[in-house]
């Protein structure tokens, strides 16, 4: 069901809801001339393209071009709610703004397509969608401008989901595992959404940040009571913050209580 739509001379967009499941969607296909963006405001579909599977959450938004094979993919019945947004090859050139295409075209097929929809697009999305249902389309063009711009932002800071930027979280992890250490925190530390730092670390890693610090902190427990401190002594000062909590992380992950291996 469509709520509302807009048409200009060189975009569209259609902000829609649907009750969606395996057999919703259009086969896999492309744009002929067109730039495609999506912005999830509900669902669970995943979406395909060019070989590469991109899991989505709220306020994730997908772009493709038109030589990018495409389709969303449903596996579960749900609310399928978003914002379609079809920008023409030469909307660029008519609002001024050549170089924001280069998030579209400076890349290979299948990678970059994603972006976490978190604090900047979530904002410039909704000021999109309140401008479509009004009909104002000098307002929705400067928003399309203002949204493009801030993908190509985002899209400059791809390199910081290299090996190389996990490596650092990961060495700050390890530089502060006898502390407090938040998903929140983290993510503000490296400037990043905590959504998106989950799935990055998820992909690089094969393993949530939660279970590498519990996993770490495990280990650091076992040497620190190899070197003479008594179990809960240990849990503490590795950042488990009390006995229980360590007692449920250690018998989940080893199945086994610590006192059946550790020095008490």
């Amino acid at each position: 069901m469509t709520e509302f739509s807009v048409e200009g001379k060189n975009y569209s967009l259609s902000f829609d809801s649907d009750l969606a499941d395996s057999n919703f969607g259009f086969p896999l296909h492309s744009h002929e001339g067109i730039y495609e963006i999506l912005y999830l405001e509900e669902g669970k579909p995943s979406f395909w393209i060019e070989g590469t599977s991109y899991p989505l959450a709220k306020g994730d938004v997908v772009i493709a071009r038109q030589d990018e094979m495409h389709r969303m993919i449903h596996t579960e019945r749900h609310l399928y709610k978003r914002l379609v947004i079809n920008v023409s090859l030469d909307f660029f050139e008519a609002e001024g703004c050549e170089g924001y295409a280069k998030v579209f075209e400076n890349r290979p097929v299948g990678v970059g397509n994603r972006f976490s929809g978190e604090g900047l697009l979530d904002e410039i999305v909704s000021r999109i969608k309140k401008y479509g249902a009004m009909g104002e389309q000098v307002l929705v063009k400067g928003a399309l401008c203002e949204l493009m711009w801030a993908l190509n932002t985002l899209s400059k800071s791809r390199e910081r989901e290299s090996r190389g930027f996990v490596q650092n979280i990961v060495l700050y992890i390890n530089d502060n595992i006898t502390q407090p250490l938040t998903l929140d925190g983290i993510a503000e530390n490296f400037y990043i959404s905590k959504y998106h730092l989950c799935r990055i670390f998820k992909e690089k890693l094969g393993l949530t940040i939660a279970k590498y610090i519990t996993h770490k902190r495990i280990l650091l427990v076992k040497e620190l009571c190899a070197s003479g401190k008594n179990i809960t002594e240990a849990c503490v000062s590795a950042g488990f913050g009390d006995y229980s909590s360590f007692y449920v992380a250690y018998k989940k992950e080893t199945g086994k209580a610590p006192n059946e291996d550790l020095k008490k």
